[in-house]
């Protein structure tokens, strides 16, 4: 749901498994859960009761049974689905939602899925930043860079623009073949966000990929000035240096 291990499972490598086994055997006899909007805020609040009541720790406070638990969840549902149709804009929990729901499915190897879900989302004038982000990199994951350099040219005008925003956008033209059309936007999107070491290292592979092997070496440099520690900047400068 929230799209996260629990932190036993996250440690696999570093803990023995029957401790995890007891750690998490513990927390379920003991510690009392936390709301699942509190571990990612895509999870819609008014999940978090039906969650917590079907996690307490005393067998009579929790659903009687599967079938109980499914008519409350229905009720939330009628409640998304309301706000959908009575309102010019989808409810921010529908809305919530289906980010959440796209996200996961993109996770999953499922982004066809995706874009079915975020197709109503993004169509709107009004379509929030992290829809259009999310349609993008769902369209990038099934080689559709079309629709994604569209939802991201409607991203890079707006004021509060996101550096993966032009990234995305440089790395559509050039596969669409729109290699100055590219470059320039790697160009704008490093103005707007001078500080941003990935954006610039992208930039720094698109010209390498585009034979300006010199202005690539300086592009990552700056790349390596802003962020020194960066290790895919680190691999890059050294294959550079060996191509020479």
């Amino acid at each position: 749901l929230t799209g996260k291990l629990h932190l036993p499972f996250e440690r696999a490598d570093n803990l023995a498994w029957a401790d995890a086994v007891r750690e998490i055997e513990r927390l379920v006899a003991y510690e009392v859960a936390q709301p699942p909007s509190a571990l990612s805020p895509a999870v819609p609040a008014s999940l978090d009761s039906i969650v917590l009541r079907a996690l307490r720790k005393d067998r009579a406070e929790r659903f009687a049974t599967a079938d109980e638990m499914v008519v409350a969840l229905k009720r939330v549902a009628r409640r998304w689905k309301q706000a959908d149709e009575d309102g010019q804009s989808p409810g921010p929990e529908a809305v919530s939602r289906t980010l959440q729901s796209a996200t996961l499915a993109v996770r999953a190897g499922r982004a066809d899925q995706a874009l079915i879900d975020l197709a109503p989302l993004v169509a709107r004038k009004d379509a929030s930043d992290a829809a259009l982000l999310t349609f993008a990199r769902a369209c990038v994951t099934v080689r559709d860079y079309a629709r994604a350099q569209e939802a991201t040219e409607r991203l890079c005008r707006r004021p509060e623009a996101h550096a993966e925003a032009f990234a995305l956008r440089g790395l559509c033209l050039l596969k669409m073949g729109r290699t100055e059309d590219g470059l320039a936007a790697y160009r704008e999107g490093c103005q707007r966000f001078p500080r941003d070491a990935s954006l610039r290292e992208a930039h720094a592979v698109a010209l390498w990929n585009g034979d300006a092997k010199v202005e690539a070496r300086r592009v990552l440099g700056q790349a390596l000035a802003l962020d020194p520690e960066r290790a895919s900047c680190r691999r890059l400068e050294r294959a550079w240096g060996r191509d020479k």
